[in-house]
C-alpha cells in the first residue's frame, strides 16, 4: 500500500524485504509477516497441489501484477524454475485473450483470481505462505468487533 495509507490505520503487518522495516508513526501497532512459497496449483484444478520444486521442468510464462513483481520472480528463481518473467502494473485488470491460453504460465495468487474464468489449461497460481509475528492474531482478535467474531 502507499505510505498515505498510514493515516487510515490501526495497524501494519510488514513483509520485510532485506532486513528493512518501515519506521511507523506513533499509535500505530506492527508486526513483521516472513513470507515463503507456497504450494502451486492448476487454475482449472485448485484442488490438485504440488510443491513448486513437483512442477513439470517447462519454460514458463511468469506473470505479476503486483506491487513488487521481482519478489515473485526471484522466489521462482530460488525454487529452481525456468521462465520468462513478464510485470504488470499492480492490480493489473487481465481480460481474456492478453496471455497465451497454449503456454504453461505461473501468477500469483492476487493475479490468478482474477483469471479463473478464461484459464488456459496450463496456468497454475503459487500461493504465498504467511508467518506473522507472534502477538499479531492476539492484537487482531481483540480488534474485531465481537458481532463480526463466528460464534
Amino acid at each position: 500500500e502507499p505510505v498515505r495509507r498510514l493515516r487510515e490505520v490501526d495497524a501494519v503487518a510488514q513483509v520485510v524485504r532485506d532486513g528493512a522495516v518501515r519506521r511507523l508513526p506513533a499509535g500505530i501497532a506492527g508486526w513483521r509477516v516472513d513470507t515463503s512459497p507456497g504450494r502451486a496449483y492448476r487454475l482449472r484444478r485448485p484442488q490438485e497441489k504440488c510443491l513448486l520444486a513437483e512442477l513439470p521442468r517447462l519454460h514458463w510464462l511468469a506473470v505479476a501484477g503486483i506491487g513488487r513483481p521481482q519478489g515473485f520472480f526471484d522466489m521462482l528463481t530460488r525454487a529452481g524454475l525456468d521462465f520468462e518473467p513478464h510485470a504488470y502494473p499492480d492490480h493489473h485488470d487481465y481480460r481474456p485473450g492478453e496471455l497465451p491460453e497454449d503456454r504453461p504460465l505461473l501468477m500469483t495468487e492476487k493475479d490468478a483470481v482474477k483469471c479463473f474464468s478464461f484459464a488456459g489449461a496450463d496456468w497454475w497460481a503459487v500461493e504465498l505462505d504467511l508467518a506473522p509475528e507472534t502477538g499479531f492474531a492476539h492484537w487482531l482478535d481483540a480488534h474485531i468487533p465481537t458481532t463480526a467474531r463466528p460464534v
